[in-house]
């Protein structure tokens, strides 16, 4: 016979808290989530545009204070001023195309539209676009030089023939100020005469003499 006391132990014997054995605790983990935001003259804009905002700020002073809309919004329409900014910064002349260029003077306008005060960059948008044409239809540096002397050459030939016609219009003037200045004598004595007339006539022909 079989001693049970000394059969081996079968599953249903074993111990249940052995088929799950206790879990290791995870330990929380926080995430801090860096704000992108900074602040810079209580304007809160991107870290990455804060040098050079402040750089415009140390020039220009405020240039959104006097826009109506507000902070968070004048915060966005600086963001806005820097990116057109940066792209110029960041570009040649002949990269820009003349519709970008017509974009950024689009938003420029705009942005003066609700009071921020970006005139310095929209006279050196106007430069640049003006800068760009002369390199429509050229490759080279040389060839938009070449299309400039041209067109300041005429220019020249322009001015020259506008100041022989105010050489001849200020002649004219001259003549007409002195057949004007002359005209002016002959009524004054004309004017004295009729006063002599008028004292002869009413009064004594000696009157004054003595």
């Amino acid at each position: 016979m079989v001693d049970n006391d000394k059969l081996p132990e079968t599953e249903a014997n074993v111990d249940s808290n052995s088929e799950h054995p206790a879990r290791p605790s995870i330990p929380k983990v926080v995430v801090q989530v860096e704000n992108p935001f900074v602040d810079v003259d209580g304007y809160k804009v991107k870290s990455e545009t804060v040098p050079l905002l402040k750089a415009i700020f140390a020039k220009y002073g405020d240039i959104a204070k006097h826009s109506t809309f507000s902070v968070e919004s004048r915060s966005c329409l600086l963001e806005l001023v820097c990116s057109i900014y940066k792209r110029l910064e960041a570009s040649k002349l002949a990269q820009l195309t003349p519709l970008e260029l017509q974009s950024m003077l689009g938003q420029i306008g705009d942005l003066e539209l609700v009071k921020v005060e970006v005139g310095w960059l929209h006279d050196r948008l106007n430069q640049i676009s003006k800068a760009r044409q002369l390199f429509e239809g050229v490759s080279t540096f040389k060839d938009a030089e070449a299309r400039t002397i041209l067109a300041i050459n005429e220019r020249k030939k322009a001015l020259e023939t506008y100041e022989k016609e105010l050489e001849t219009c200020m002649a004219a003037v001259n003549w007409l100020q002195e057949k004007l200045r002359q005209e002016k004598e002959e009524l004054a004595d004309v004017q004295t005469l009729v006063d002599q007339i008028k004292n002869f006539y009413e009064g004594k022909l000696v009157h004054g003499l003595i």
